[in-house]
């Protein structure tokens, strides 16, 4: 099978289709396996790193998979929160939520800062609380959901 994209424009999210064979003009080649058809292949073509610069970017519902702290849940799961571009450039993302809603006063907002990189999504660090002396949340640095 042969794909002409020069009339294609940049792609900014995964195209996804399927190739289905159904038959064949070969009376020799049979379709599908044990009677079952018809055989089906789905692709996935992923655009390059340089053209998602402007995805993931608005409103989402931040989920919290982690239990509560001392103090309740350090963010409040299910709330909206607002995408946009970090500081570190069109590869990064940052969002404000508020630490720790349950001791009620809403405050700080902290700033969640994470990058897109090859494979994955990198947090951007310890996030700082603003509360007391250096106090900071510490995530994995590492690839996060």
């Amino acid at each position: 099978i042969e794909f002409d994209f020069t009339e294609l424009p940049v792609l900014t999210e995964p195209m996804v289709f399927d190739i289905v064979l159904a038959s064949t003009n070969d009376a020799g080649i049979q379709v599908g396996f044990n009677d079952e058809k018809p055989t089906v292949q789905r692709m996935t073509i992923c655009p390059a790193l340089e053209s998602t610069t402007g995805f993931a970017l608005g409103d989402y519902t931040l989920t919290v998979p982690t239990g509560d702290g001392p103090f309740g849940p350090q963010f409040a799961d299910g709330t909206v929160v607002t995408l946009t571009v970090g500081s570190g450039g069109e590869f990064t993302r940052v969002f404000q939520a508020d630490y720790l809603p349950g001791i009620g006063a809403g405050l700080p907002v902290v700033d969640v800062d994470f990058t897109f990189a090859q494979g994955g999504t990198t947090i951007s660090g310890p996030i700082s609380t603003g509360v007391g002396c250096g106090a900071e949340i510490l995530l994995d640095t590492g690839d996060a959901a």
